[in-house]
């Protein structure tokens, strides 16, 4: 919510209906998936901090959630489209992640490391294929 904040009502509560589906039917059915989703709830306090602290940052992570929405999306239904990951999507989402990484405490800084190694494996891939 803090990065949907600009957006209307409706708009946020249709997109965590949409995030709660992904982590519910796609990722809590995925092998591994339960630990990711732990990792996911353990470090969004700091992520959200740091986010609430750089209103750049913020703008970026919302406008990367936004254009990632097709993705989503076809996580859930197949049919919806081949939404594959850009080169500048995975260009604007390093910076983000090496931008909070430099605010993070050490294990959340680790994590973020451990993505940002596979980031540039995704591009031209679906988010089925990643």
């Amino acid at each position: 919510e803090v990065l949907l904040r600009g957006r209307s009502e409706a708009e946020i509560q249709r997109y965590g209906r949409l995030l709660s589906r992904v982590r519910d039917e796609v990722m809590l059915r995925a092998d591994g998936g339960e630990v990711y989703v732990a990792l996911v709830y353990r470090y969004a306090p700091e992520v959200v901090a740091i986010l609430w602290r750089d209103e750049g940052l913020r703008r970026e992570a919302e406008a990367l959630l936004w254009e990632a929405e097709p993705a989503l999306r076809s996580l859930l239904d197949a049919e919806r489209g081949e939404w594959r990951f850009s080169p500048e999507w995975i260009t604007r989402a390093d910076r983000l992640l090496d931008a909070l990484a430099q605010e993070a405490e050490p294990a959340l800084n680790d994590e973020l490391c451990w993505w940002q190694k596979r980031l540039s494996g995704w591009i031209g891939k679906t988010p089925q294929e990643v």
